[in-house]
């Protein structure tokens, strides 16, 4: 099992805290936003720097607009085509890539396309009334089913990426048994992407400055004592929202477990 660390920037990696980190592989890359990704050639000189100490690059390719499709079209296959392993997190994307994937390529599916009802802020609010094997079947991940496997396998994708949270231990494995690598994501879970950024609204910034917004965890603190109560802590980095969590126990079916989520910058309540 290797060992990776997600940071949003490359800017990130020249810190030395991440320098000297014990890690095999630095994913890096933006679920929500085409804007804030690092440059083909950004990661291209990143990954040669990489190498030299005996680590890897993992690109992560966002949600995408109609807008970015294509030039992030051009740049994933470039990249899988230089060796560098990607996720997606966009059908149409991998649907577009279908007739230029090769056995060689390290492609995934990404975290955004993989999910579970565990995965929710309030799953166990909403199961409440169910039976224990009803919340098994909602709590296993969605990719497992032989059709679904079938389908990845076709496309020649290597795996998938899933939040490390114990309740969908059993399907994970199930879907390792069926051939499919499994990237874990030990700190914190995604919980959506927004198409309009609300911290660009917020701070009422132009596109040419807003990546730098990018750079900082906003935390989500509701008005009211009482609602509080309610929610746990969450936390935008621009357009992407996710809850703070200390995911569960590490699992042996994990070909990666990505054990951080990097910020330089310090946190900010908003």
């Amino acid at each position: 099992m290797k060992k990776g660390i997600y940071i949003r920037s490359l800017i990130d990696y020249c810190d030395n805290e991440i320098e000297k980190t014990d890690v095999d592989i630095i994913v890096v890359g933006n679920y929500g936003c085409a804007r804030a990704s690092p440059s083909f050639e950004q990661c291209i000189s990143t990954s040669k720097k990489l190498q030299k100490k005996k680590r890897l690059l993992h690109y992560i390719s966002p949600k995408l607009s109609e807008a970015a499709f294509e030039n992030e079209f051009k740049k994933v296959l470039s990249l899988l085509n230089d060796n560098i392993s990607v996720s997606i997190n966009d059908w149409g994307l991998v649907y577009r890539l279908k007739p230029y994937i090769k056995m060689e390529h390290n492609l995934y599916i990404g975290r955004l396309l993989t999910t579970s009802f565990a995965n929710l802020v309030w799953d166990e609010v909403f199961l409440r009334n169910e039976s224990e094997q009803a919340k098994q079947y909602l709590w296993q991940n969605n990719m497992n089913d032989k059709n679904k496997i079938d389908l990845l396998n076709n496309y020649s994708i290597k795996g998938i990426e899933v939040d490390a949270v114990n309740k969908i231990e059993n399907s994970c494995r199930r879907i390792r048994e069926m051939g499919l690598q499994i990237i874990g994501y030990t700190k914190d879970t995604l919980l959506s992407v927004s198409r309009s950024c609300p911290i660009k609204r917020y701070f009422g910034e132009h596109d040419a400055n807003c990546k730098t917004l990018c750079c900082n965890k906003y935390i989500i603190k509701p008005t009211g004592q009482k609602s509080r109560n309610i929610y746990p802590e969450m936390y935008l980095q621009g357009n992407v929202l996710y809850q703070v969590r200390e995911n569960d126990d590490l699992y042996d079916f994990y070909t990666l477990v990505v054990n951080e989520n990097y910020t330089k910058n310090r946190k900010e309540s908003i």
